[in-house]
């Protein structure tokens, strides 16, 4: 995703972004699905993961919100520790959102 992430400002030679604090996942997805095609954006879900491992991965891939589903880029935090770090990673490389 970092690749294509280079790719994408390579591409448009720029690496502007856009913050759609809103206030329902459903208000973002509208707005995203205006614009990500057209502008080639990827959606960065700033949740800032920092419980353990399997506590954030069932956050990630479970309730309410899926992030899985709809996040290209998540961020998490080390103040758990370092396995969260470990944990995130190989379970995006096993389940990457396709778009």
């Amino acid at each position: 995703m970092g690749q294509r992430l280079f790719e994408i400002m390579a591409e448009k030679e720029s690496n502007m972004c856009l913050a759609a604090n809103v206030g329902t996942g459903a208000k973002l997805l509208e707005i995203f699905e205006k614009i990500a095609e057209k502008y080639n954006f990827l959606i960065f879900e700033d949740r800032k993961f920092d419980n353990i491992g399997n506590t954030m991965t069932m956050q990630y891939e479970g309730g309410v919100f899926r992030i899985l589903d709809w996040a290209h880029i998540v961020n998490v935090h080390i103040i758990s520790g370092p396995r969260i770090v470990n944990k995130l990673p190989s379970y995006l490389l096993m389940n990457p959102v396709e778009n």
